[in-house]
C-alpha cells in the first residue's frame, strides 16, 4: 500500500512546490543538481532527484547520491544555542 502525503498530514501541492523551485535554481545554473527529502512520523512521503551529480560527465543526479559536507560547525553551534534557548 503506497502512502501519500495526505495519510500523513502534508499537503501533496505543497510538496509540488519543492520540486518546482530546485527545478527553477538548477535551469538557472544556481544548483547542478538535488535531492529532496520529506519524512513524517517515520515514513517517507517525498523523495525526488533533479538535475545533474556530475555536469561534465553528464551524470543524473541519483537518489542514492552521497555528498561531502563540509565546515559544520555553524549549523552545530546554532542548533545547540537555539536548543539551550
Amino acid at each position: 500500500m503506497k502512502i501519500t502525503p495526505e495519510d500523513l498530514g502534508i499537503s501533496g501541492a505543497r510538496l509540488y512546490k519543492i520540486d518546482h523551485l530546485t527545478r527553477r535554481y538548477i535551469e538557472e545554473g544556481k544548483l547542478a543538481g538535488t535531492i529532496t527529502l520529506v519524512a513524517r512520523k517515520g515514513k517517507i512521503v517525498h523523495l525526488q532527484s533533479q538535475g545533474k551529480m556530475d555536469i561534465e560527465a553528464d551524470k543524473a543526479m541519483t537518489e542514492d547520491a552521497i555528498f561531502r559536507i563540509f565546515s559544520m560547525t555553524k549549523p552545530i553551534t546554532s542548533t545547540a544555542l537555539m536548543m539551550l534557548y
